[in-house]
């Protein structure tokens, strides 16, 4: 694990956009550093958190992103496994947290037809 991502982790070991930016990376980075199981394991903590977060009210000065873009990533690592219903879910969820989630609308576009 890279130096920023343990820093991270442990200045905000709750915080849903860390595990969301932490599975980002290992989604996106390129060949051997890539890792779509690690990602998915971030993405579903980051989920986790996201829900208590909504849940909670929370601080409304506190940023509130990543939500629906982490439900869409969740859903595409759902996808190119094949679990089509999981990604579905994941799709729906991430439109209910944003209709305007272009990705969300594209990916769960692509698994009707």
């Amino acid at each position: 694990m890279l130096r920023h991502q343990r820093l991270a982790l442990q200045k905000g070991p709750d915080n849903p956009r860390v595990q969301y930016l932490i599975g980002s990376g290992y989604y996106h980075a390129p060949g051997f550093l890539g890792d779509r199981k690690q990602a998915l394991v971030h993405f579903l903590n980051a989920e986790s958190l996201f829900a208590k977060e909504a849940a909670g009210g929370g601080d409304p000065l506190q940023p509130r992103w990543g939500r629906s873009t982490c439900l869409t990533f969740t859903g595409k690592l759902y996808q190119e496994a094949g679990e089509r219903d999981k990604a579905m879910a994941c799709y729906r969820k991430a439109l209910e947290a944003n209709p305007r989630d272009k990705l969300a609308q594209q990916y769960s576009a692509g698994l009707t037809k």
